[in-house]
């Protein structure tokens, strides 16, 4: 409950001046007087006190007004000096102690219930913060520093990923015979099916002493003869047959103890794995090998004709 301290103050003033009036004609007035002026001094600072507390200066209020005005009008009273006992002097002193101690708990009370709250800080010692009221200007502006730094972050980390070295040239093969289990292991050894999209292709080394040269031929299912004569078959000297999609190469007959084996061919730089299910004739024509429809389309022809004759570097594979 709120309660006005300079209402309270100025009743007690009133109500003090009254009794001690009535109380002068019957106690020695001088030493009554002293007794008040002291009390007036112990009010006044604690008064000085209370004010310190709100947060306010010290200045005079009405306790120690009242109480000094009564002590001087003890001591200047007209009144007759007959001797006494101190017990009326004694209950004087306990009731004006109560009303200044009745007093002194209103204003505790009020200062206590009505003190602003400093917003500027919250909390105590390690866990205060400051409350600071931004404008809309400098939350966008502390947003945007925000965003600037996340952007940066984020091209700092492009910038790295770019630097990356790219990985190891390889060498893949245009072609593989993915029939034959075999020539997909051989190609995963000697070649790389899978590579990076950063890789760069490159030509197999064809110097490094395990690779031959010779001229290569083509042909297929309409040019295929079963040796008797007999052309467009498909029939093969390994028992596979022969499709316009088979990548796969035939040999002089003098090699027939290649049959099955892997065969890699490698021309302007580009590399296909076949299997050799066929032998020919055509060693007497100086060619070393004969391409079926698979190898040469993956090489870019179209046709036995777009083909013709050409030199390859070819080696088999173990």
């Amino acid at each position: 409950m709120q309660v006005n301290l300079k209402f309270t103050l100025f009743v007690a003033w009133l109500g003090g001046c009254e009794f001690v009036e009535k109380g002068a004609k019957r106690y020695n007035s001088v030493s009554s007087g002293l007794v008040l002026e002291r009390v007036g001094l112990a009010a006044s600072h604690a008064t000085s006190s209370l004010h310190m507390l709100q947060g306010r200066r010290p200045r005079a209020t009405f306790v120690t007004a009242w109480t000094q005005d009564i002590g001087g009008l003890l001591a200047a009273a007209k009144t007759h000096r007959r001797k006494r006992g101190t017990s009326g002097f004694v209950m004087t002193f306990v009731v004006l102690v109560a009303v200044l101690a009745f007093i002194s708990c209103v204003a505790v009370t009020q200062a206590q219930g009505s003190g602003e709250v400093d917003s500027s800080t919250i909390g105590v010692g390690k866990n205060q913060s400051s409350s600071t009221q931004l404008s809309a200007s400098e939350r966008f502006s502390q947003t945007s520093d925000t965003a600037t730094s996340d952007v940066s972050d984020v091209t700092r980390g492009a910038q790295r990923s770019i630097t990356v070295h790219d990985p190891e040239p390889v060498v893949v093969p245009l072609a593989v015979d993915e029939t034959n289990s075999e020539a997909v292991e051989m190609a995963k050894k000697y070649c790389t099916l899978d590579p990076l999209p950063t890789a760069r292709h490159i030509a197999p080394d064809t110097a490094d002493g395990t690779w031959s040269t010779g001229v290569a031929s083509a042909y297929s299912i309409a040019d295929n003869d079963d040796g008797k004569g007999n052309f467009g078959v498909t029939a093969t000297a390994s028992g596979i047959e022969l499709s316009h999609e088979s990548i796969t190469v035939a040999v002089p007959e003098s090699e027939s103890w290649r049959l099955g084996q892997i065969c890699e061919i490698c021309y302007d730089g580009k590399v296909v794995i076949a299997t050799v299910t066929d032998t020919g004739g055509f060693a007497k024509y100086g060619r070393a090998l004969d391409l079926a429809p698979g190898v040469y389309k993956a090489f870019g022809c179209s046709a036995v004709s777009d083909w013709g004759t050409r030199t390859v570097s070819y080696r088999f594979l173990s």
